[in-house]
């Protein structure tokens, strides 16, 4: 189904957000920016609601989290 692919992709792309995050030169690179384009809406949505746990971002896991919840709710 062209959604489940999709929604793997989301799920592929927050992941390498969220580890490159971690790397300066990574977080320098123009992939990373369109990255966060993409990316940092959703996260800042969900920071708004859940914000940082001592100084740890959980957004991106709260995000995979509802995209694997979506693509359950949508399987067949």
């Amino acid at each position: 189904m062209v959604l489940n692919v999709i929604i793997n992709i989301l799920i592929i792309g927050a992941v390498v957000y969220s580890i490159g995050s971690w790397f300066e030169d990574f977080r320098n690179k123009s992939y990373y920016r369109i990255l966060s384009k993409l990316y940092e809406p959703f996260f800042e949505g969900i920071r708004k609601v859940v914000p940082p746990i001592g100084g740890v971002d959980i957004s991106p896991a709260i995000f995979i989290f509802l995209l694997g919840l979506l693509k359950f709710t949508l399987r067949p």
